[in-house]
C-alpha cells in the first residue's frame, strides 16, 4: 500500500461545525483523523488537487454530505474515513488509490453509483457494507482480494462483475445481497470465503471457473432461487453446508475427493452426479429430501452408515 504523510492536526486550518460547504486550502496534502467527523451540517467539501491523504473518520458521520470529489494523486484513505456519510451518493476512487480500507463507506445508505479504477489492488472488511442503494459494482481487475463483508447487506445491488486478477473472496463478501441474481466468479479465483453469497435470495445462476480451489462453509447457504451447480474440478475443499438451504437446487456435478458434512442440507436436489475422483461419501446427503438419483463413480471407497439419513422415501 502506498503510504502517504502522516497527517498533523496541529497545522490543519479550522474549519466551522455550521458551515455547509467548505473549501479545504490548495496547500494542503493531508487531512488529519476526524478532522470533519461528525459536521452534520457539512452538504458540499472541496478538496485541493494536491491531496495525498485522508485520515482515519477524516469524514465519519457526516449525514448530510452529498457533493465530494477526490483527485488523482490521492494514496491513502483511513478507515472509516466516510462511514455513515448517508446523504452521500456518487464516489469515484481515484487510480492512484490502492486500498480502500476496512468501513470506508459503511452504511452510506444512499451512495448508489460507485466507480473503482484500475491501479486498485484491495477493497477492505466492511468497505460498503450496507451500502442500500448501490444496484452494480464493476471490480476492476488489479483488485486480487475483496475483504469479509466488503458488500454485505447491499440489497439493491443486482449486477457485479468480477474480473480475472481477482484471487480471494472473503467471508461474507456478497451476504445478504438479496437483489444478486447471477455471478460468474473467474478463474483466478482460488478462494470462496464462509457465508461469502450467504442468503443471496434471488440467485439463479453461479458460474464457478477452473482454478477455484477451496469453497467456504456456507458460502451459498439459503440461495434458493439457485437451480444448477457445477463444481469444477480444481476444487480441493467445500466447506459444511454450504448449499444447504437451496431449496430449488436440482442438479449438481462435484468432482471433490470427500463430500462435506451436509453440503445439501433441506435442498430438494433430485439428480446428483459425482465424478471420478470422489473417495467419500460422508453425511453429505443427509437431510436432502428430493434426491433421487446419485452416480456413485467407482473411486469411491467409503459411504458413511448415515450418508442418506432423512432423505425422503
Amino acid at each position: 500500500m502506498a503510504m502517504a504523510p502522516a497527517a498533523s492536526a496541529a497545522a490543519f486550518p479550522r474549519y466551522s461545525k455550521r458551515s455547509s460547504r467548505i473549501r479545504v486550502h490548495r496547500t494542503v496534502t493531508s487531512i488529519p483523523n476526524q478532522a470533519f467527523c461528525q459536521y452534520e451540517k457539512l452538504v458540499a467539501v472541496e478538496l485541493p488537487a494536491g491531496l495525498q491523504r485522508i485520515g482515519i473518520e477524516a469524514f465519519g458521520v457526516c449525514r448530510s454530505l452529498k457533493e465530494l470529489h477526490l483527485w488523482e494523486g490521492l494514496q491513502y484513505i483511513g478507515d472509516r474515513a466516510f462511514g455513515c456519510c448517508t446523504s452521500l451518493e456518487r464516489i469515484v476512487i481515484p487510480s492512484t488509490v490502492d486500498v480502500i480500507p476496512d468501513s470506508a463507506f459503511c452504511c452510506c445508505i444512499a451512495l448508489k453509483d460507485v466507480h473503482l479504477m484500475e491501479g486498485l489492488r484491495h477493497i477492505g472488511d466492511n468497505a460498503f457494507n450496507l451500502c442500500k442503494s448501490l444496484t452494480s459494482i464493476i471490480i476492476p481487475s488489479t483488485v486480487q482480494t475483496i475483504g469479509p463483508e466488503s458488500f454485505r447487506a447491499c440489497s439493491r445491488l443486482k449486477k457485479i462483475r468480477l474480473q480475472n486478477g481477482l484471487r480471494d473472496i472473503g467471508d461474507n463478501a456478497f451476504n445478504l445481497c438479496i437483489s444478486l441474481t447471477s455471478i460468474i466468479v473467474p478463474s483466478t479465483v482460488q478462494t470462496i470465503g464462509s457465508e461469502s453469497f450467504r442468503d443471496c435470495s434471488k440467485l439463479k445462476k453461479i458460474r464457478l471457473h477452473n482454478g477455484v480451489r477451496q469453497i467456504g462453509d456456507k458460502a451459498f447457504y439459503y440461495c434458493y432461487s439457485l437451480a444448477s451447480v457445477t463444481i469444477p474440478s480444481s476444487v480441493e475443499a467445500i466447506g459444511a453446508e454450504a448449499f444447504s438451504g437451496c431449496y430449488l437446487l436440482k442438479i449438481f456435478t462435484l468432482s471433490i475427493r470427500e463430500m462435506p458434512d451436509r453440503l445439501f442440507r433441506q435442498c430438494m436436489v433430485k439428480k446428483v452426479h459425482l465424478c471420478e475422483g470422489v473417495q467419500t461419501i460422508g453425511t453429505g446427503f443427509r437431510d436432502c429430501w428430493g434426491v433421487e438419483q446419485v452416480n456413485i463413480p467407482s473411486t469411491v471407497t467409503a459411504i458413511e452408515e448415515q450418508a442418506f439419513y432423512d432423505c425422503g422415501d
